[in-house]
């Protein structure tokens, strides 16, 4: 795999990492409007509130990982991989 394909790769996994801690948001808050839990200061709809966020930056990193990543990794001009072919993108 190239370096640019790590980076999606990691890209994704950082995304499945904010969608659980989404669902993780949303279950506070639905303990929170049940009574099972009962915050000091946060009110429930500022847990739901996180929790969207997180699942939104999450879907956007997993679904849109690849044009994320151009930015990070543009594509080598011709110049520059005529200059040393010898070199592996590790």
């Amino acid at each position: 795999m190239t370096s640019f394909q790590w980076f999606c790769f990691a890209l994704r996994v950082i995304g499945a990492w904010n969608f659980v801690m989404g669902l993780e948001h949303f279950l506070a808050a639905f303990n929170g409007m049940r009574g099972y839990y009962t915050p000091a200061s946060t009110q429930p709809f500022g847990f739901f509130l996180q929790g969207c966020l997180h699942i939104t930056v999450a879907l956007v990193l997993m679904r849109f990982a690849p044009f994320l990543a151009v930015f990070a990794y543009p594509k080598p001009t011709p110049s520059t991989s005529e200059q040393n072919p010898d070199a592996t993108d590790v």
